[in-house]
């Protein structure tokens, strides 16, 4: 069987088209298979900042929350120590005034002492 040139040629021309049409569909499927593995990288590079940033936040209001405590107890601890230095000085001060009227000795009792020598 001999095939016309033509035919033969017709024949060679469907079977490039054919495998230039494969080709681009290949071609085509890579590039959405790459768009998709794009897309997904930057959608997981996007959840992680999220992330992250979710977590500073979180991070920054417990620190503030920690810091307004510990400023508040300071607060208080300053408190009680004025109160007791208070408490101290007045205790203080009437103890001296004890002392100091336990040790004086009124017009009265030099007298009865200089009666008594």
């Amino acid at each position: 069987q001999h095939f016309h040139p033509l035919a033969r040629l017709n024949t060679m021309s469907i079977a490039a088209s054919k495998l230039q049409q494969r080709r681009q569909d290949q071609d085509r499927v890579l590039r959405e298979t790459q768009c998709f593995i794009n897309e997904d990288h930057n959608t997981h590079i996007i959840h992680d900042w999220e992330r992250r940033t979710q977590q500073r936040i979180e991070q920054r209001e417990v620190d503030t929350i920690t810091q307004k405590l510990l400023q508040q107890e300071e607060e208080e601890l300053h408190q009680r120590k004025q109160e007791l230095q208070s408490l101290y000085n007045d205790e203080m001060s009437q103890w001296k005034t004890t002392l100091q009227s336990s040790l004086e000795v009124t017009q009265e009792e030099r007298m009865e002492r200089i009666r008594t020598r």
